[in-house]
């Protein structure tokens, strides 16, 4: 480093580190210092991308430096790694443009106004492209840094990165792919469950060898039976009791039974061995194994995390911010706790609030029951991390999350979630897809954060496609970003194979039938349902029916025709021996249910006549404006074009006398 490099980076206190400052991120921190000295070709340990050499740029690293630490003040881990790398792209691009003989850029004046567009697009591949995210990144602290130390005095503009296609060309898996994929979560979640309750079981049935008498040499006497795995669980558990140490290793296993620690700190000759038909017949029971039945290990909380990701829509980082240190973790859901729902929240940076969702308490997969026992079988870990930090690298996280491990190298720590969460998924994947028939194999492209996506799509088509509902459902603060979501990743599931198939049935349909129905066609598209002869009879059947008897005079269904409400037909006995007689009345009606466009727009038009012939206090006081609010919101659900043409039409029937308005007491 030069002497005058070391001078500007002295001015800064940090000298060229940002500590993160992200919550419960605190011990991370991220070295900026290579923007100054540079950085050499080789592959730093650790570094498996990186991009090879770079020079160092004192003057140009001292003015962004300011704009870099504020800018990533409070910002997320991801994000300043995303900035380092961003300014190291930048900084080898600017290499590669003094290269070519263009003048030598020291410091931010230095930079031409064409800049952006010569780094979008280099001449005869004189250097990378940048990706969309690095070139956003490294725009945005310059044009700060530009705009700090150069001002409006000379003109300098950033080039926007192109857009890209804003739907994704990833289709989401297959209806059978998804069952499949849950499936397999809930049978390792249950694997799980069983091997906890499992070592349970063996260690309240085992006996303690720390109590079985022994030699001078600590050798069991004769007469006790073989020591089996029960006694293994048992003495493991009675270890933690008399050492309070709730991670032992081989050495407190050795000390408790009376013997010496040394080098090789074997087990005990008649330690319990695993039994024939085991994969590691013949060998001593492990610490790792009666590790494994009293607390998760890493690939379990991997595993529990994908499967509550799976069944709440949260992203990872929702799921892992995710607080149990207190009682109130989950409440009850509904107006009495015999409700049995429970409503798990957890704080979601990214929007700055809290995410919800509801689970039942009985569901043994479901979100309540994972952290439910997540949160018991880890409370002694937790209190471990409290009393000492030292034992985990994220103990702030480890004192209040679920989503937290015993280590297996024997060293006691506490791990947290971290990342492991995709990389389990992608292994899961493949080992589930080795032993799976073909039919039964779980897309290699599909990650674990499909799993959000699957969610939202379910919700968006489970709600007859409401945009509100998808935005309670992901936890989005604003309708923008549902709608963004929504363009960007749902609407990929109208791919080219949908459209493919909504073009076919399309043609079908007028090349047949001359007109196209759009029941069946939801049914070839939405659910890869191809009716039968006897199925398109019972739905002509079944028209036939509400047509004739069952749609009211305002165009509503009726779930209880015989048991009208008192304010809707105050003479009818509601004994099931008459049917009600205002028919004209079903859009303030609970039992009313919308179907026919044509009768909802003849009564609205109907109820807009009568408001003009009454006066606004009469209008105000009656049931009609309620009634006509209720049937402008029900019109909503038709196409607006056909809502308007229905209504001219019966508004000119009405003004022509040929239609007369119904006041009360339509037939049903």
């Amino acid at each position: 480093m030069t002497a005058s490099c070391l001078r500007l980076m002295n001015k800064f206190h940090s000298n060229g580190v940002i500590a993160c400052s992200y919550p419960n991120q605190s011990h991370r921190s991220f070295d900026f210092n290579d923007l100054w000295k540079g950085a050499p070709n080789e592959v730093a340990k650790g570094q498996a991308r990186w991009k090879g050499k770079f020079s160092g740029r004192p003057e140009l690293a001292e003015q962004i430096w300011p704009v870099l630490t504020s800018y990533l003040n409070g910002k997320s881990p991801g994000i300043c790694e995303s900035a380092r790398t961003a300014l190291r792209s930048l900084f080898r691009f600017l290499d590669a443009y003094e290269e070519r003989g263009w003048p030598s850029i020291k410091k931010i004046d230095d930079l031409p106004p064409a800049f952006s567009t010569l780094w979008l697009r280099p001449p005869t591949q004189a250097w990378p492209v940048p990706d969309g995210q690095a070139y956003r990144m490294a725009g945005r602290i310059l044009r700060s840094t530009w705009q700090n130390n150069v001002g409006q005095s000379r003109i300098w503009l950033w080039e926007p990165f192109p857009k890209a296609d804003i739907t994704s060309t990833k289709d989401l898996p297959s209806e059978q792919e998804i069952k499949t994929a849950m499936h397999s979560l809930k049978i390792e979640a249950r694997n799980i469950f069983d091997r906890w309750e499992d070592a349970d079981r063996l260690a309240a049935i085992g006996r303690n060898l720390l109590q079985a008498s022994r030699n001078g040499r600590g050798k069991l006497i004769r007469g006790i039976a073989p020591t089996t795995l029960a006694d293994a669980h048992a003495t493991y558990r009675a270890i933690i009791n008399e050492t309070r140490s709730p991670l032992p290793n081989i050495g407190n296993l050795r000390r408790a039974l009376g013997f010496k620690t040394d080098a090789k700190n074997n087990y005990p000759r008649w330690w319990p061995r695993y039994p024939a038909g085991h994969r590691n017949a013949g060998k001593n029971i492990s610490l790792n194994e009666l590790q494994d039945g009293l607390y998760p290990n890493a690939n379990d909380i991997a595993c529990l995390a994908v499967l509550y990701m799976a069944r709440t829509g949260w992203n990872e980082a929702t799921v892992a911010s995710l607080d149990v240190s207190g009682a109130h973790w989950a409440t009850p859901h509904g107006e009495t706790a015999s409700s049995k729902l429970w409503m798990i929240t957890a704080w979601k940076e990214r929007s700055r609030e809290f995410q919800w969702t509801v689970s039942l308490e009985k569901t043994t997969t479901g979100p309540f029951q994972i952290v439910k026992r997540l949160r018991d079988r880890t409370a002694v870990l937790r209190e471990l991390v409290k009393s000492d930090p030292s034992r985990s690298l994220q103990p702030k996280i480890a004192e209040r999350s679920p989503w937290i491990a015993a280590d297996s190298t024997g060293k006691g720590s506490v791990i947290t979630l971290g990342g492991r969460v995709c990389v389990w998924w992608q292994q899961h994947v493949h080992a589930h897809n080795l032993q799976a028939a073909e039919h039964r194999k779980i897309p290699e492209s599909m990650t674990a954060s499909d799993w959000r996506d699957i969610y939202a799509s379910y919700v968006f088509a489970d709600s007859r496609y409401s945009w509100v509902i998808v935005q309670w459902a992901l936890g989005h603060k604003h309708i923008s970003s549902t709608r963004h979501y929504l363009r960007n990743r749902l609407w990929r599931h109208a791919s080219e194979r949908k459209l493919n198939r909504l073009v076919t049935v399309l043609i079908d349909g007028i090349e047949i039938n001359e007109r196209v129905d759009a029941v069946i066609l939801r049914a070839k598209v939405e659910f890869d349902f191809d009716p039968s002869e006897s199925d398109l009879c019972r739905l002509a059947a079944h028209r036939r029916v509400i047509a004739e008897s069952e749609i009211t005079y305002s165009g509503h269904i009726c779930s209880d025709l015989t048991h009208p409400p008192a304010e809707i037909d105050p003479g009818n006995p509601r004994d099931g021996s008459m049917n009600c007689r205002s028919g004209e009345r079903c859009a303030g009606c609970p039992s009313g249910r919308a179907v026919d466009g044509s009768a909802l727009a003849r009564r609205a038009a109907e109820l807009t006549w009568l408001q003009r012939q009454t006066t606004g206090l009469v209008w105000a006081e009656s049931h009609y404006a309620a009634d006509l609010e209720v049937l402008n919101a029900s019109l909503k659900q038709w196409d607006v074009s056909q809502v308007n043409k229905w209504m001219e039409y019966w508004r000119a029937e009405i003004a022509s006398g040929r239609h007369k308005v119904i006041r009360f007491g339509a037939k049903q």
